[in-house]
């Protein structure tokens, strides 16, 4: 297996109008790094996807990862890269269903090559102004500034950068690291993934199905506040049972035992060691709802 390290990142950006407070933008989202060797050839893609949510951004880098070594190279296929249905797939049914500015872009040299939902323009200058400071994503911001300045505005740009996920794929091993944030707490663990020692027909860990695994706990995490806000705000009568936000918890409520189903099963395929432990969804719930009570 060929080596490769990817990387997520949650960004914002606060971009102020010199002369005119009232004028300020600020844009928000996730961003993987994504470069793809090919193990075959010299050949080599890279990607920046962007997205609303940090598990369908890991899981839109896992699924590209998949498809690059089936399939080869995105850009020059004779059959193209089927986007509408990918994003399908990957798309959350949670998101689906409640989240209507739900959104994902791909670039590859500073340029979008398949989006889905409304992103913020602002993002496509970063990204082209990346492509010219290949990396030296940091001089990315000063060139954006300069642009806004040859249009005539004269603006600062303030750039907030927080990693979220790091895997690294080796020969024969997979580590992942893990940083989830959200209102009450912030954890960090990480996991890495062999194949099994008393199995000799066991799989070798690639990098993309331990990506999907991080996106796993990412969704999962993410759903456990959904959850434990939800049964706090019952509790203070801020919500009703029946209610639309009820409907939304017991949705989310079944996707985190659909995700404990498939984390299980990914860590009976592979010798996986946690440091310091797998989250346990549970435990998240009681946890949120305990942070929420003290306050």
């Amino acid at each position: 297996m060929i080596e490769q390290s990817i990387s997520v990142s949650r960004e914002k950006f606060t971009v102020k109008d010199v002369k005119n407070d009232d004028n300020t933008i600020v844009a928000a989202s996730n961003r993987m790094t994504l470069p793809l060797p090919h193990e075959d050839s010299l050949l080599r893609e890279d990607f920046v996807i962007r997205g609303k949510f940090m598990h369908e951004v890991a899981r839109m880098g896992a699924l590209m990862i998949r498809n690059y070594h089936r399939l080869g190279p995105f850009m020059n296929r004779a059959e193209k890269f089927d986007w509408d249905d990918a994003f399908f797939k990957l798309q959350g049914s949670y998101e689906r269903a409640y989240v209507e500015d739900d959104w994902i872009c791909i670039y590859n040299k500073g340029k979008i090559v398949y989006q889905s939902g409304k992103h913020h323009p602002f993002f496509d200058i970063i990204e082209k102004c990346d492509f010219k400071n290949t990396g030296e994503y940091d001089f990315s911001v000063a060139m954006a500034e300069e642009a806004f300045g040859a249009a005539g505005r004269n603006v600062q740009i303030q750039h907030e950068s927080k990693l979220a996920l790091v895997a690294h794929a080796f020969q024969d091993k997979v580590r992942c690291g893990v940083i989830d944030r959200n209102l009450t707490r912030t954890r960090t663990f990480n996991f890495s993934v062999e194949k099994l020692d008393d199995d000799e027909k066991a799989k070798t860990p690639e990098a993309s199905p331990c990506v999907h695994h991080a996106s796993s706990f990412l969704e999962g995490l993410h759903h456990c506040f959904k959850v434990g806000l939800f049964n706090i705000q019952l509790k203070r009568g801020q919500v009703e049972k029946n209610s639309d936000a009820h409907e939304q918890q017991k949705k989310s409520l079944k996707i985190i035992r659909e995700l404990s189903t498939e984390i299980n099963a990914f860590n009976n395929s592979y010798n996986v060691k946690y440091r310091p432990e797998m989250p346990d969804f549970d435990i998240t719930i009681k946890e949120v709802e305990q942070k929420l009570l003290s306050e």
